[in-house]
């Protein structure tokens, strides 16, 4: 039994432009999602998870096997607030 050629190039078709569409998601992502745009937002879900005073200097994504975030200077806060 033959398979016709049109049933095996609609699947390699769209497998393609599957796979294009996530490599070039994967590329341009971190250029287009600023971090620091969300830092009062990304604060607040951790002090609200944490109970802790939570800050950070900086930010940044990162796609390195999947979806990461980066934070320069990150601290959190004991429980009382005075240590680090």
């Amino acid at each position: 039994m033959i398979i016709p050629p049109r049933f095996i190039k609609l699947p390699v078709i769209l497998l393609v432009a599957f796979a294009t569409l996530v490599t070039a998601t994967a590329l341009f992502l971190p250029y287009l999602l600023d971090v620091n745009a969300y830092r009062d937002e990304i604060s607040a879900a951790l002090r609200q998870s944490l109970n802790r005073q939570v800050s950070f200097s900086s930010g940044t994504f990162t796609w390195h096997f999947g979806p990461s975030f980066k934070f320069k200077t990150f601290n959190v806060k004991e429980i009382d607030g005075k240590a680090d």
